[in-house]
């Protein structure tokens, strides 16, 4: 594709780039299948490294970069009023920008009606690169975040609430890990926290229903906290523990294949949804999850949280969730060691006698 861009532009000198030859031939291709055009554009791009097409073809570009791919279309698009001291992109209207970016985080499209059309959604795939497929729904989140909410322009804010009314109201038909990978792009695993405020309606709805790990731990707490912030999720204390207690399962034996083979389990009647994601098998967040239990249920006297959370996580015999029992539970266990290793030292489960909460030591849990 290199070639063909040099045929295109020649250099960046006017006498030497064939203006005509380019406007002759986009005009030549309308007929062209969209991962086609797709490709071509990542390459006289080379994927947004080269911003020449934008640069001497502002006219054209505004026609023909809606049609691009994910990665060229967050570098090189923007909506109208957009003041930058870069000049390397294309105004978008707004309805056209909030279609787009629908487009990018479920693979389907919307109907002048907000619904999604009623149709296969697998050649949103095709032009995608591995890397894109990989990563897309995160850089578009953060996208949304940067260009659209954090200058905080009304207007673009709209297009930015528009997108995320639409989201929560086709929110069941979107594949849960659609959500939960734009909702990790768009609060950078929960480390941006400013915004839930300003959109809390749909917060409110998505963000511990689909949310990952990393973002429960950091925006939401249970409603018995005392604890009192704009920028929170409150989630009924039980649930909250499911949730959580569902990442100290047992990476191993037969479960795990199931875990591996559908990557997301909806609990508790549709309440949330698991992701057994990396965070999961790579028992990455075992030790975050044990400081918010300290924190906002030991330090907090918040009784009814950590009652619960033991609940959840002891019990006479561990059981998986497809109701076989686990190797590991045929080992003897006892409360001072509730935590077994399996044979490899990779992974661990609570597996051990039911704890009587009158002898917990440290805080009273009566009632």
């Amino acid at each position: 594709m290199d070639c063909h861009w040099n045929i295109f532009t020649g250099c960046s000198d006017t006498e030497n780039r064939h203006d005509k030859l380019i406007q002759y031939f986009f005009q030549t291709i309308e007929d062209v299948k969209l991962e086609h055009y797709v490709c071509l554009i990542n390459g006289l791009t080379s994927y947004g490294r080269n911003s020449d097409l934008v640069l001497f073809h502002p006219k054209l570009c505004k026609e023909i970069l809606v049609h691009s791919g994910l990665t060229v279309f967050n570098l090189f698009c923007r909506p109208i009023g957009w003041i930058s001291n870069c000049t390397n992109f294309v105004e978008v209207s707004t309805d056209l920008l909030m279609k787009k970016l629908y487009s990018m985080i479920t693979f389907c499209e919307l109907n002048e009606n907000g619904q999604e059309f009623k149709e296969n959604n697998m050649k949103h795939y095709r032009y995608l690169s591995t890397s894109e497929l990989a990563n897309g729904r995160y850089v578009v989140g953060h996208y949304v975040f940067e260009i659209l909410i954090k200058k905080g322009v009304d207007t673009t804010c709209t297009i930015a609430k528009t997108l995320f009314t639409h989201l929560k109201n086709n929110a069941k038909t979107i594949n849960p890990k659609c959500l939960k990978e734009f909702l990790d792009g768009l609060l950078d695993d929960g480390n941006r926290s400013s915004i839930v405020s300003q959109f809390k309606e749909f917060f409110e709805a998505v963000l511990f229903k689909y949310g990952s790990i990393p973002i429960v731990l950091q925006l939401c707490r249970p409603l018995t906290t005392s604890v009192s912030s704009p920028n929170i999720i409150y989630v009924d204390a039980k649930l909250l523990a499911g949730k959580l207690s569902a990442y100290l399962e047992s990476a191993g034996g037969k479960g795990a294949k199931l875990k591996l083979l559908s990557s997301i389990e909806e609990r508790d009647n549709g309440s949330y949804f698991v992701h057994w994601d990396d965070n999961y098998f790579e028992s990455k967040s075992i030790e975050a999850i044990a400081k918010f239990i300290a924190e906002h249920g030991v330090n907090f006297n918040n009784d009814k949280f950590v009652r619960l959370m033991y609940e959840q996580l002891v019990s006479n015999k561990e059981e998986h969730s497809d109701g076989e029992e686990s190797e590991y539970d045929k080992s003897e266990s006892t409360s001072d060691d509730a935590r077994n290793v399996d044979e490899d030292g990779e992974h661990s489960l609570i597996n051990s006698e039911k704890i009587v909460f009158d002898d917990y030591q440290g805080m009273n849990l009566e009632g």
